[in-house]
């Protein structure tokens, strides 16, 4: 009798493991899966960076790039970008709402499988005067454990250690990491409650004109200098995976609306200063705004993001101009010193 009780407690030992294996490989390690849940659930179900994270997951299965250029970065990024990079492939865009330098470090392995020769960072002090996202870090993928300890022990230093358990639990939980598709779906089929918007994107959402938009960002930037430290290290981080893995960047500095730049100059140069400093550590090219096309009041859409038309002038000036200084042999893509 013992016997038996015994071999159907393997038995159901063994049931369970089919049905968990079956069920990743059959759900989170199919790109179909992806493309379906991609295809029909919306922006209003997920919310903006879930709804990133799904397209970005769908096409992990497949070859994307190689690359001579690749923005990497928020929506701010996207909006610059995106345009310009549906007509020509040589440009490519790695973006995720609210993506700031902890995602650079979470979704490195991602970044790589799009074969950039140059990744291009769009940096200014809107990027780093905001706590790490750690809500974000929770739907990002697997990290091996020695970065997850190494991590820890950074945001440790800085009162975050509380909001770590979530994105500990959801990278050895996959199944936990994409909870929101099956509740998405739910919201679908029976209308529950839409999801929460993320927290970048409530510049957007809770304020419905450019000058609400701008006092609300005026707010985060006024209090943000507590967390430029924590995100410039996680810059550097990034930039030395880049340079181990012979990755050329380049940081342009970054900006926002008009109106809002003249209030909060004294931090932006602080800022820019310093991530101009990291990047000489690290073998980075830095271009300053003035250098480039200034963006004005008319090109922004709201108080972060420009317009698809400005976007596309933006870049395509700087194609323009890096074409020149490769054609010139002051640098090579992808080339960096050794």
């Amino acid at each position: 009798m013992n016997r038996k009780k015994k071999s159907k407690k393997i038995n159901y030992v063994f049931l369970i493991a089919i049905l968990f294996s079956t069920f990743r490989i059959g759900i989170i390690h199919n790109p179909i899966f992806f493309k379906i849940a991609d295809a029909g659930i919306s922006l209003e179900d997920i919310g903006w960076r879930q709804k990133d994270v799904l397209r970005t997951e769908r096409k992990r299965f497949f070859q994307i790039g190689p690359y001579d250029y690749l923005a990497v970065g928020s929506s701010q990024t996207a909006a610059i970008y995106n345009r310009y990079a549906r007509h020509h492939k040589r440009i490519g865009v790695f973006s995720l709402a609210g993506m700031g330098p902890l995602d650079f470090i979470l979704y490195q392995d991602y970044i790589k499988n799009c074969f950039p020769k140059t990744i291009l960072l769009y940096l200014s002090d809107f990027d780093l005067c905001k706590a790490p996202n750690l809500s974000g870090a929770t739907l990002a993928p697997f990290q091996s454990i020695s970065k997850v300890k190494n991590l820890f022990n950074l945001v440790w230093n800085y009162g975050l250690e509380g909001d770590f358990a979530e994105f500990f639990i959801s990278n050895y939980l996959p199944e936990y990491r994409f909870q929101f598709i099956f509740k998405g779906v739910v919201n679908k089929l029976f209308g529950k409650s839409k999801a929460t918007p993320h927290p970048d994107t409530q510049l957007l959402e809770k304020h419905n004109t450019i000058d609400s938009h701008i006092d609300a960002l005026n707010d985060k930037l006024k209090n943000g200098s507590t967390w430029v430290d924590i995100n410039l290290k996680m810059v550097e981080i990034f930039l030395q995976w880049c340079d181990t893995n012979r990755i050329k960047v380049i940081i342009i500095e970054g900006d926002y609306h008009p109106k809002a730049l003249r209030l909060n100059l004294k931090i932006h140069k602080t800022v820019s200063e310093k991530i101009r400093q990291s990047a000489e550590k690290f073998h980075a090219d830095y271009i300053d705004r003035e250098d480039l096309l200034d963006f004005n009041e008319s090109d922004f859409s709201d108080a972060v993001h420009v317009n698809a038309k400005a976007g596309y002038t933006f870049t395509e000036r700087l194609i323009r101009i890096l074409d020149a200084l490769v054609k010139s042999k002051k640098f090579q893509l992808g080339v960096i010193p050794a």
